[in-house]
């Protein structure tokens, strides 16, 4: 998660002066996570949970996926083995083809994360798109999010795309901590904000705003994962109006 967070980091570091050597730390570590992740590629294009195990790991294979879309989308050097094996992987898991238990929140992780590496999708991955949406019913909050950022950035159904929002709570219970997943209350609010700014831009952003901006002072207190998907949501909020550059004096 915290390589994650490194790639993630890319398009706000743009915004920041920055010394040149620090730029290039970054580039170095993720990198060279990158150049692991390739070791430990196993046969059907999953990742273990540890590095060199020999058992895929869904959660593990879909986020390190994510981490890929990210360093592409920043100009890294990204291994050509992961380019092909982990958007397959993911394709399988979507596709129901996977020898690795999927629920469906996972399989809307994996869809989000292959709108994010290809520009659109075929047949196949359209009408799994819309079988998760059927199910809905099976999906956490952060399901139906990540399965509305898949559908947006693919331009797909887009009353799919408001009905899943509808849907996602304004205000969220304090839920317990998924050791598998490692969800949380924050982190799904999170990855919800991210999906509410990118499908409803013409929304009043002032509440979620508020509410991004109480996350981030709590950056402290939140796990990787938390501040990972507040980052992202941050960014998301970037893409709208974007800040102005600071230059050193």
């Amino acid at each position: 998660p915290r390589r994650l967070v490194y790639t993630s980091l890319a398009k706000l570091r743009a915004y920041l002066p920055q010394p040149a050597e620090r730029s290039e730390n970054y580039r170095r570590v993720i990198e060279e996570t990158l150049k692991e992740f390739d070791k430990s590629i196993l046969p059907d294009d999953t990742l273990p949970y540890w590095p060199y195990g020999t058992t895929g790991n869904a959660f593990v294979t879909i986020q390190s996926a994510w981490a890929v879309a990210q360093a592409v989308q920043a100009g890294l050097e990204v291994p050509s083995g992961l380019t092909d094996a982990l958007p397959h992987a993911l394709t399988q898991m979507v596709l129901r083809k996977s020898r690795l238990e999927v629920d469906p929140t996972l399989r809307a992780f994996a869809i989000c994360v292959l709108s994010q590496l290809q520009n659109e999708p075929d047949d196949d991955l359209t009408a799994a798109a819309n079988e998760i949406f059927l199910g809905r019913d099976r999906l956490t909050d952060e399901g139906r999010a990540m399965l509305a950022i898949a559908l947006h950035t693919w331009s797909l159904e887009p009353e799919h795309q408001q009905e899943l929002i509808r849907e996602i709570p304004e205000k969220f219970d304090p839920r317990t901590f998924n050791p598998v997943t490692f969800s949380s209350t924050t982190r799904a609010e999170a990855i919800c904000t991210w999906a509410r700014l990118l499908v409803t831009p013409d929304a009043n952003p002032q509440q979620l705003k508020a509410r991004l901006e109480a996350l981030m002072q709590n950056s402290s207190n939140l796990s990787t994962q938390e501040n990972l998907w507040t980052l992202i949501a941050f960014n998301a909020l970037l893409s709208q109006k974007p800040p102005a550059r600071l230059v050193p004096a």
